[in-house]
């Protein structure tokens, strides 16, 4: 009922605490572990014949990506860490969000297109079409933000500005 308080035993509030915790330092934790690991194997995943234990129990990080770029994986993750985790986060709906994920894709779509990380011409070709169709789903997203954005203020803009704004965001988006 309405007004009712939950109280919750002090084991289900240290439970909660603790996965609180593993929340928040497992996106952040278990890439800077990788990204030690593979530091500390450096020197021979550089030249590409892996022959410590470790490195060779590191391949699941490494093994698609060219050995000068061994480390890209870091970079994967780091994509998603910023796209879903930190940007999911930014002012919930808004243009800012929008405009903040169309840039991250593209920052992320230009450095793929540089790097070119992967052993075969193939997944190269892949990531960049995965990359360049994000850029595009976000910017579609931000096209639509703005239409609808236009469409709340309409009553309030002259028809000289109407005009100018106008644009069609099926053209725009092809949807």
């Amino acid at each position: 009922e309405a007004g009712e308080s939950t109280t919750y035993s002090p084991e289900y509030q240290r439970v909660r605490s603790l996965a609180s915790i593993a929340i928040a330092l497992y996106p952040i934790g278990v890439p800077a572990v990788y990204g030690l690991l593979l530091f500390w194997c450096h020197g021979e995943l550089r030249t590409g014949r892996p022959i410590s234990t470790l490195a060779r129990a590191l391949r699941f990080l490494y093994r698609e990506y060219l050995p000068r770029l061994f480390w890209w994986e870091l970079v994967v993750v780091a994509q998603k860490l910023i796209l879903v985790g930190f940007l999911s986060q930014l002012d919930q709906g808004s243009v800012s969000q929008a405009v903040a994920g169309v840039a991250t894709s593209l920052i992320f779509l230009m450095l793929h297109m540089n790097a070119q990380p992967f052993r075969n011409k193939s997944d190269n070709f892949i990531g960049t079409a995965v990359n360049f169709s994000l850029a595009m789903m976000l910017f579609s997203v931000l096209v639509l933000k703005v239409g609808v954005l236009r469409q709340e203020v309409a009553g309030y803009l002259t028809p000289e500005l109407l005009e100018r704004f106008d644009f069609n965001e099926l053209a725009l988006t092809g949807v």
